[in-house]
């Protein structure tokens, strides 16, 4: 965000990340929340509205995650969400990906519009997955779901009962696999149109590791942490000025 302020030539902006401001714990528990970056951020935004009330000097942002498809979006004057489920899906469009593989991992010419075409399936039903399972209130237990996938070339298929099964398996919960499964229908049909509502954006990084990770280590792209600051170093300003939160943001600045 800072970069965006950078340059849009606004000087007026202060950002922070949530690991420079204290939240009590106190603090999230009053507000209903567990502990957590997100649920600090809400319930910052909310206790500030509480204070002052609707004011345009804070304002903060969180990742949408699952909560529009589970409809329980939290309403706040201080509070924006991501446009998507969360900040890099921002990165989830041909051009930084063309220049992310083109340029910084130096494989030529790619077709990027088809290659995440191919991510979109199983990212979706493991996003399906990890919104059934908040849902129903089992924990997680997640596990690598890349060690699911199978590339075939024309599409990349998850083997979504064996993901189930481990994940169920190490979260102790091998009894509720119909409920999950049950969970998991209904939801599809909640879907938005645009797949950057039904991805998580660590699962599109965890992903392009898995499919460029050994191509990337090569070019000194260690992990998914180093992918990520890669592809985040080809993110181009006219791709987010046209995105609703950015243009609030700005709006804010005055």
């Amino acid at each position: 965000m800072i970069w965006f302020f950078n340059e849009s030539s606004v000087d007026r902006a202060k950002v922070f990340s949530i690991d420079d401001v204290e939240v009590p714990a106190e603090l999230v528990k009053k507000h209903g929340y567990t502990p957590g970056n997100k649920q600090e951020v809400i319930s910052l935004a909310k206790e500030v509205e509480e204070l002052i009330g609707p004011t345009l000097q804070i304002t903060c942002i969180a990742d949408a995650d699952c909560d529009r498809v589970l409809d329980s979006v939290t309403i706040c004057d201080h509070l924006f969400l991501t446009d998507y489920t969360s900040m890099e899906l921002y990165l989830f469009h041909p051009a930084p990906m063309r220049k992310f593989i083109g340029l910084v991992l130096q494989q030529g010419k790619v077709d990027t519009e088809q290659m995440l075409e191919r991510y979109v399936q199983p990212l979706r039903e493991v996003f399906l997955l990890r919104a059934a399972l908040r849902s129903l209130d089992i924990p997680s237990g997640m596990v690598d779901f890349t060690k699911c996938l199978n590339d075939q070339g024309a599409a990349i298929e998850i083997d979504l009962a064996e993901l189930v099964n481990r994940v169920l398996n190490k979260g102790n919960a091998r009894n509720r696999r119909e409920e999950v499964f049950e969970r998991i229908k209904e939801l599809a049909v909640a879907e938005r149109q645009d797949c950057r509502h039904s991805i998580y954006g660590h699962d599109f990084v965890a992903m392009l590791n898995w499919e460029y990770g050994k191509v990337a280590n090569k070019r000194g792209i260690m992990g998914e942490t180093g992918v990520l600051h890669g592809l985040v170093g080809c993110l181009e300003y006219a791709i987010v000025i046209e995105e609703p939160l950015f243009r609030n943001c700005l709006t804010r600045c005055g």
